[in-house]
């Protein structure tokens, strides 16, 4: 009984964890993996495309 309570602890833990550093901050806009794109405008797929292919070729020299 006592371990199926830890694990549920820990289970709880995690979910609110990954609720208030992962899921809220996405919501907000504050993710830590956005911070790094560009915000002004959204881009087109054919855009991004040609925007990762420069950044591959920048990086490959």
């Amino acid at each position: 009984m006592i371990s199926t309570g830890i694990a549920a602890a820990i289970l709880a833990a995690s979910v609110t964890f990954t609720y208030f550093f992962c899921l809220r901050p996405m919501k907000r806009g504050q993710c830590a993996m956005t911070s790094c794109m560009p915000t002004s405008k959204p881009m087109g797929r054919e855009a991004e495309i040609v925007q990762l292919r420069q950044e591959i070729q920048d990086l490959r020299r």
